[in-house]
């Protein structure tokens, strides 16, 4: 798939980078001194689809998790955004959200973009900013069950898409509260070199985001 660009705003640019599911953006700092502070680019999307063949569940066949947690913040969350320009100016805008906040309540952001002359382009910020911040940071995390699961590295690694499952559908009051199941990318891992074991996965963390 292919993504042209001739003079595009950094956000709406990353929006349609990542809207391909191809690619990972490629952030590097340099040093600031001819003026440019960060470089961001976009490379191959790291992973391969790998649900058939690794699959975690918690208090579900094939049992291959010990734990699940899923978390909901609202640290970062904001349904309403306004935003301030140069002063001289007076321009400002606002972006907001109904359906977040019927269903969160309202979390206002205000801000001062004081070098932002033209309302065009604050009316375009608070959208996207508005995009990122409508709805709760929401992670899942599981640990595996070293001697039924699949094996880091052999079986999978970063950026690769697994089965998460938690909780038999088939039972009425589920143990994590909510039946889970879906299609989840690997966002990172932690590895314990186990006595007896070796090498195992004492926490994963993936994205509700990317469920199927």
């Amino acid at each position: 798939q292919t993504v042209a660009f001739d003079q595009e705003y950094v956000m709406p640019a990353i929006v349609r980078l990542t809207d391909t599911g191809t690619v990972d953006l490629d952030v590097r700092y340099v040093d600031g001194k001819s003026g440019i502070f960060m470089q961001l680019g976009a490379k191959p999307r790291l992973g391969a689809n790998r649900e058939d063949t690794v699959i975690f569940s918690y208090a579900h066949d094939p049992n291959t998790a010990t734990t699940f947690r899923r978390v909901k913040t609202l640290d970062t969350m904001a349904n309403s955004i306004h935003l301030f320009g140069k002063s001289q100016k007076g321009r400002q805008a606002t972006a907001r959200s109904v359906a977040s906040q019927r269903e969160n309540g309202v979390f206002e952001a205000v801000e001062t973009l004081a070098d932002v002359e033209t309302v065009e382009l604050l009316e375009m910020l608070a959208d996207y900013e508005l995009l990122l911040r409508k709805d709760p940071r929401d992670l899942v995390a599981v640990t595996p069950t070293p001697e039924q699961s699949a094996r880091p590295w052999d079986d999978y690694f970063l950026g690769d898409t697994v089965s998460i499952h938690a909780s038999d559908p088939s039972l009425p009051f589920p143990v994590t509260r909510e039946h889970v199941s879906g299609l989840q990318r690997l966002y990172g891992f932690t590895v314990e070199v186990d006595e007896d074991y070796g090498e195992r996965v004492t926490d994963m963390v993936v994205s509700p985001q990317d469920a199927g």
